[in-house]
């Protein structure tokens, strides 16, 4: 049986950060979410926008 496969994809548009935001804290503590043995690939949806966003709320 093939192994179940699950493609997460974040991004953002103006100031919503949450999706972005989860995937970095996912980055840094995998342990906090629980894929029951699901495989899944994390993909910024809009890497553009994630980078004018940074720059925004880091300065």
């Amino acid at each position: 049986m093939k192994q179940l496969q699950v493609l997460l994809v974040a991004g953002t548009h103006g100031n919503e950060i949450n999706g972005i935001w989860l995937f970095d804290e996912w980055k840094k503590s995998s342990f906090l979410i629980n894929t029951h043995g699901i495989k899944t690939f994390k993909v910024i949806g809009n890497p553009e926008a994630k980078k004018g966003w940074e720059k925004i709320y880091s300065s």
